[in-house]
């Protein structure tokens, strides 16, 4: 009796620890899917842009590669977008921009990709600028990546 009672205070013990263990990680997979939700989160509220997501990476050799995906809602007849990469100037403690690169297009949907070769070591970041026009009506929308280092 006094056996199965142990064997039986191991097992809740060990379902006890499995789920707390199975409640952690279901709390940090949510905040993993939370965090992009709460990037994108402002521009769905937008009346015209249904997407404006920029990105970037820094190779090891110093090469930025810049990508911005921006998307319209219904019939907007028209995406402008300006992505600046900006450098951090720690003397000044400003963004100064070192590369821009200006797209537009005459649809409800605008995908650019491009590269850059770094000049300096550096914070960079990349600032992109959106301007949606539907029925003459334009909606400005502005995003900034988060901070990457070339070391």
């Amino acid at each position: 009796m006094i056996t199965k009672i142990k064997r039986d205070t191991k097992r809740m013990v060990c379902l006890l620890g499995m789920s707390a263990l199975f409640a952690v990680n279901m709390q940090a997979k949510a905040a993993e899917i939370s965090e992009p939700a709460l990037e994108i989160g402002p521009i769905l509220q937008s009346e015209n842009a249904a997407i404006l997501q920029p990105s970037f990476s820094i190779s090891s050799s110093g090469t930025a590669n810049v990508e911005v995906r921006s998307m319209a809602k219904g019939a907007t007849s028209k995406i402008d977008v300006e992505l600046n990469l900006q450098k951090y100037t720690s003397s000044t403690k400003k963004w100064k921009t070192v590369k821009t690169w200006k797209k537009t297009k005459n649809a409800s949907n605008l995908l650019f990709a491009d590269s850059y070769k770094l000049s300096a070591k550096g914070t960079y970041r990349c600032k992109c600028t959106a301007v949606f026009t539907k029925s003459g009506k334009k909606e400005t929308i502005t995003k900034t990546t988060g901070k990457k280092q070339y070391k």
